[in-house]
């Protein structure tokens, strides 16, 4: 690692030398963008509380999944803000965690699609050990054995940061301790999540023809076929490239990933709400006798 570089650029007026932003140029627009992100997730959430009929089985777990996908966009102000003992905390413990959140309702989505891959839904198949109750329990149980890892790691190491000395004065910037090893420290907090992602991809792929949930299993495991390449960019970088390039790989990383779970996951059931709402609505303005017909068809 080339200590001697800064880790982020600020802008400076030219003639003054005084800086502009409290931020580095990078993290301004990926903070827009990821407020967007944020702000149209929160819109869909607040749509599917009011109109999306809750059946029982697996929807909770997707609104569960949805509050990991606000985490994953939130995390990334902790990549904007200069490393202090608070931030490289949130760094360290929420990363692994966040990610968990977002992913294990979707590890347990595909093994529940694929189990009944090959019968249609009935509401007698989430009885006893399979109630939503019980798949929300063994969702948040996989989320926990994710946060031992980072416990541990608080433990043994409590979150710090520290000035790199030989930075110029103008471009300094805190560093999480220790400098030589926190980027490493950051992915081998992820392996747990790594595993998840795997888990899910084979799931969700031995259920690629199931059509519960119109194909839901598709678009999981082109989720995690997201993730999964955005976990290899952001890694590589972050622990090879130049100091000043990885903060900003792990953060973009988080917006692409994040907004690859909301295209994939809610958008996608958006748009299926809004087109069965249309369907429904031409029926009933049918005569009597075609809107039977038309809604046997339908259903």
């Amino acid at each position: 690692m080339r200590d001697h570089e800064p880790r982020n650029y600020f802008l400076y007026d030219r003639d003054t030398g005084k800086q502009v932003l409290d931020w580095p140029i990078w993290a301004v627009a990926v903070a827009v963008l990821t407020c967007i992100g944020l702000l149209i997730g929160i819109i869909l959430f607040v749509v599917f509380l009011i109109f999306y009929p809750i059946r029982g089985g697996t929807t909770v777990l997707g609104f569960l999944g949805m509050l990991g996908i606000f985490g994953i966009y939130a995390i990334n102000f902790a990549f904007f803000l200069p490393a202090s003992m608070s931030t490289c905390g949130a760094r360290e413990f929420l990363m692994g965690v966040l990610y968990a959140v977002a992913i294990a309702p979707l590890l347990v989505k595909s093994i529940d699609n694929w189990r009944f891959k090959d019968t249609e839904y009935s509401p007698d198949r989430y009885v006893g050990l399979t109630n939503p109750c019980a798949l929300v329990l063994i969702t948040l149980g996989i989320i926990l054995v994710q946060c031992i890892i980072p416990i541990e790691w608080l433990v043994l190491k409590p979150p710090s940061a520290s000035m790199m000395g030989d930075s110029t004065n103008q471009h300094d910037w805190m560093w999480c301790d220790p400098h030589d090893f926190y980027d490493i420290s950051l992915v081998l907090s992820m392996v747990f999540v790594i595993f998840l992602v795997l888990l899910t991809a084979i799931f969700s792929a031995l259920s690629w023809d199931s059509e519960s949930n119109y194909f839901e299993s598709r678009w999981i495991f082109v989720s995690t076929i997201c993730t999964a390449g955005c976990f290899l960019v952001w890694m590589v970088v972050s622990t090879n490239a130049g100091p000043p390039y990885r903060d900003p790989a792990v953060a973009i990383a988080n917006l692409v990933n994040a907004t690859a779970f909301l295209l994939c996951g809610p958008f996608r059931k958006c748009i299926l709400l809004i087109k069965f709402k249309f369907e429904e609505d031409q029926v009933k303005s049918l005569p009597a006798d075609d809107a039977s017909e038309s809604w046997f068809v339908i259903t």
